[in-house]
């Protein structure tokens, strides 16, 4: 398990570099109009928190995809990740990759822990619980 750990470790890394430089000034990007009129439910642009567009006007739902996506969002997943892969490596010599009945407690431990952590990615969504937080 460990080539699969460090793996996904190096993905992380590859996405966090990426990330990064996507981000120039500002790592929130936001969807807006290009011009001075308010954006229309057709057409935005994806701007960062300065005054650089990141594209000319497009389909609003390309800009809404995008701006979901933006470095900000993506560096909060990868550091999300990682704490479930850290996590994961601890007790990665105990996986056997099968999914007996005496184990089914463990597994539900377990793949609650990284739920919860998918779960964070969003804690600030009106509808969050805060008794989801992992622990």
């Amino acid at each position: 398990m460990s080539d699969l750990v460090q793996f996904i470790r190096d993905i992380l890394d590859m996405e966090e570099r990426t990330a990064r430089m996507a981000a120039g000034k500002s790592p929130r990007w936001y969807a807006g109009s290009a011009s001075d009129e308010p954006r229309n439910s057709d057409r935005a642009c994806v701007a960062n928190g300065g005054d650089e567009a990141i594209t000319g006007d497009t389909d609003a739902s390309y800009a809404d995809h995008i701006v979901w996506h933006d470095p900000a969002r993506v560096l909060d997943r990868i550091a999300n990740d990682r704490a479930v892969l850290d996590a994961y490596a601890e007790v990665a010599d105990l996986d056997t990759g099968e999914s007996e009945p005496e184990f089914a407690y463990g597994r539900a431990a377990g793949l609650g822990i990284a739920v919860r952590r998918m779960a964070a990615l969003y804690s600030n969504h009106r509808d969050y619980r805060t008794e989801w937080e992992a622990s």
